[in-house]
């Protein structure tokens, strides 16, 4: 792919490297590339402060899964450090030379994806707790990490395999999918949606490989790819119009795509803030979020982004899903987030032929000790976490989802991590000035 992209792309190398790899390179950014989509001449309306529901008001619950990453030529005992991007293989052309490094049972927190038989069993639990959650959302993913060795074929095939266990273990359940950047071939292509599945209340699923800094392909032509958000600039001005709330499902995070798609996004999120009840995400493997601040007032928060924990392992974290608790389908419902459950699979105890079983790992506002999930109130702990080291010390463990691969005790790592969740703009080089 990087070969005709390189032919055909107008950048030279400093232009390059800042499109990939934005802020970090000498030339952090490409000013020709810029663009802006054309917002609705409907004025903004005044913020309207949200409301927690009155106790005893219905709610929803809504189970998220995202970056599954199933590989079915995952066998345990394979070399778990072959070398190569993607380890943990029957084909592996070595056997693992000692016991440290073979592959767990389970999944292996090093450069390996999901075995089957976890994803199986992790749909044999929802099955048991199908009572606990009333649909469903996939934020992208299905394939494993060998994207040199991917084909149609084999990318059909593993979308057959997962809808036949949403088939097979929650046939009732309805399921929402944003497209990942796994999805395709070639990889980084897909499509958009928006769909109502209750009255006043609004899914739109956004294809985030149209944003994506991976994305080679940008380079020819990175204004708007198909259209897509000025699709979802006129998609979210009719849900104003008619009073909807909008539940937004993508694969990347909005602070980790390219500077456009990212900076006109970041816009109509900060547009359409009444509307906007919440944002879905996945791909980064971990469990974090960001938050949008008023485009005025920059100490203002106005969304947040929750960027759900993957199922697979790679790397360095345990298997994760979680159920977030929403207002519910009644007249003048706010269905705004209430709180949300993470589960997961501890794979050291489950590779150590202890049993495989998925367990509560927190509630954010039983852990953070959380008024509630209200934009301003993330923002408050950002800086609760930068005075209480021991509530930090909290955040990264559920980071990794309670691998405990990964330490962060100097304050430039702790800095790295609080300013991450304030950066829903890519390139926003001010925004964690105040930390």
């Amino acid at each position: 792919m990087a070969l005709p992209v390189l032919r055909g792309t107008l950048f030279g190398p400093d232009e390059v490297c800042g499109f990939v790899l934005g802020d970090t390179c000498a030339t952090p950014f490409y000013p020709g590339v810029m663009w802006n989509i054309t917002m609705s001449d409907t004025p903004k309306p005044p913020v309207k402060p949200r409301v927690l529901p009155k106790p005893g008001y219905p709610t929803i619950r809504v189970l998220q899964l995202t970056d599954i990453h199933l590989d079915i030529e995952y066998r345990a005992g394979a070399d778990a450090e072959c070398g190569e991007p993607l380890c943990c293989r029957a084909f592996d052309s070595n056997p693992a030379p000692n016991k440290s490094r073979e592959a767990g049972k389970w999944g292996d927190f090093r450069r390996c994806d999901t075995p089957w038989t976890t994803l199986e069993m992790l749909f044999e639990h929802l099955a048991d707790i199908k009572d606990q959650f009333d649909f469903a959302v996939f934020t992208g993913d299905i394939p494993a990490h060998d994207v040199w060795n991917q084909t149609r074929t084999e990318q059909l095939s593993n979308l057959e395999r997962l809808a036949g266990l949403f088939r097979k273990y929650l046939p009732e359940k309805p399921i929402y999918v944003a497209m990942g950047n796994h999805e395709s071939v070639p990889c980084d292509r897909g499509g958009f949606y928006t769909f109502s599945p209750f009255p006043g209340f609004r899914i739109v699923s956004i294809n985030s490989n149209y944003g994506a800094s991976a994305n080679w392909w940008l380079m020819l032509n990175a204004t708007d790819p198909q259209g897509q958000l000025q699709w979802f600039a006129e998609v979210m001005q009719a849900a104003e119009d008619k009073g909807e709330k909008v539940l937004i499902l993508s694969h990347h995070p909005p602070g980790q795509m390219l500077k456009p798609f990212s900076w006109n996004y970041y816009r109509l999120v900060n547009r359409y803030e009444n509307t906007i009840i919440g944002q879905f995400h996945g791909h980064t493997h971990k469990d974090e979020l960001e938050v949008f601040y008023d485009l005025q007032n920059r100490s203002r928060a106005v969304s947040v982004s929750y960027i759900g924990g993957s199922l697979t392992a790679y790397h360095d974290t345990n298997p994760a899903y979680r159920i977030y608790t929403m207002d519910g389908n009644y007249p003048g419902s706010s269905w705004e987030v209430l709180d949300y459950t993470h589960y997961y699979l501890d794979l050291t105890r489950a590779n150590q032929g202890q049993a495989a079983s998925w367990q509560k790992e927190y509630s954010p506002k039983e852990a953070y000790q959380m008024n509630n999930l209200f934009p301003e109130e993330w923002d408050r702990l950002i800086y609760r976490m930068k005075a209480n080291d021991t509530l930090f010390q909290m955040y990264n463990t559920f980071y990794y989802k309670s691998a405990g691969t990964s330490p962060c005790t100097d304050w430039g790592c702790k800095y790295d991590k609080l300013c991450k969740i304030k950066k829903a703009r890519a390139d926003d080089a001010d925004i964690c000035n105040d930390l």
